[in-house]
């Protein structure tokens, strides 16, 4: 999906599919990403919600929620330790085979100070996307490891002065 005019007209289609549909688990996963990349994290979270209700457990939907709730600014809406359980199920559901969603664990596990982990899986995810070949993925991982690792750093600096 592109710019404002396609998210639009995608949402409208979504919705009469949900009209007819109310159950239709897809649709609600896309009106979850169309609000994602509008920004209206608030609305993504809702639609991504609704779509875990009719398919618990449904690893697109929760590695979306998952990233959402890591880095939400609203503290009445930041939960890192439900991201962490999402994503680590995401990533179990897909026996660890989506960079991506390895990805978004990372992240989590950072946002919830678990920063032993996020380094575990940032070394794991950047193997695999390596392997892949998806050098650009694997540089961003980069990042973020050396981030977590000089943040576990001074955790440890402060808890043993």
């Amino acid at each position: 999906m592109a710019a404002g005019g396609d998210l639009r007209n995608a949402k409208l289609i979504f919705l009469k599919i949900l009209e007819v549909q109310p159950r239709n688990i897809a649709a609600r996963e896309w009106l979850g990403n169309i609000a994602f990349q509008q920004r209206r994290l608030t609305d993504a979270i809702v639609h991504y919600r609704q779509a875990l209700k009719l398919c618990p457990g449904w690893p697109q939907a929760e590695i979306m929620l998952s990233a959402i709730l890591s880095l939400h600014r609203d503290p009445l809406l930041r939960n890192p330790d439900e991201a962490v359980r999402m994503a680590e199920h995401a990533c179990a559901e897909t026996n660890h085979q989506r960079i991506e969603f390895l990805d978004i664990l990372v992240l989590a596990y950072g946002e919830a100070g678990r920063y032993d982990l996020a380094i575990t899986t940032a070394v794991e995810a950047i193997g695999r996307a390596n392997t892949q070949g998806k050098t650009q993925l694997a540089k961003q991982l980069a990042k973020k490891l050396e981030t977590y690792r000089a943040k576990q750093q001074a955790a440890t600096t402060r808890e043993n002065p």
